[in-house]
């Protein structure tokens, strides 16, 4: 099991204590377990295209994952989450559609959700874990768990659209990849 479905099947483990009374703090680490199950399993797709296919660890493919950001993917998921916040130039004509009379920037909807799901997860863990005033119910927390686990099988329906991989690569570098050179 990776690190990513360990993550996700804790955090709904975490979901099912203490049946009639939640505690906050497992509602709180069930909300943070489900973006991070997320995060690591962009991650480990990531760094499996770079590392030319390892299915396993290495310090390759490690060194890889700690490249990463969190600041950077989750400006990279607001861009995918809606194709117009995609700046324009070289990204936002990669992903230009003209197979229909009036070309428009094709990014699949399954890779809009989990952008959206990517950004409202982060949103939530920074909530969970640093603002002690906010309560969360079960219901609540099921349904950002939910939402992780919906990203992992539309990642899974994704897994040959380059317009995936695209997300994936501009998730470790950002759009400054597209940037021309002088």
């Amino acid at each position: 099991m990776s690190l990513a479905d360990a993550l996700l099947q804790q955090a709904w483990d975490l979901l099912d204590l203490d049946p009639r009374r939640p505690k906050q703090v497992n509602l709180r680490r069930a909300i943070s377990g489900a973006y991070y199950a997320l995060f690591h399993r962009l991650i480990s797709d990531a760094t499996y295209g770079v590392t030319g296919g390892a299915t396993s660890g290495g310090a390759t493919r490690d060194a890889v994952a700690r490249w990463f950001t969190h600041g950077r993917m989750v400006a990279t998921a607001k861009s995918f989450a809606s194709s117009l916040g995609l700046k324009k130039g070289p990204v936002r004509n990669l992903l230009l559609d003209t197979t229909t009379a009036s070309p428009t920037h094709r990014v699949p909807s399954d890779l809009v959700d989990v952008a959206n799901a990517f950004v409202a997860l982060q949103n939530a863990r920074h909530e969970a874990d640093y603002d002690l005033t906010a309560w969360y119910s079960r219901a609540t927390a099921r349904l950002l768990v939910g939402r992780s686990e919906s990203a992992f099988h539309a990642l899974q329906r994704l897994q040959h659209d380059p317009t995936y991989g695209l997300f994936l690569l501009l998730l470790l570098t950002g759009e400054e990849i597209a940037r021309p050179r002088e």
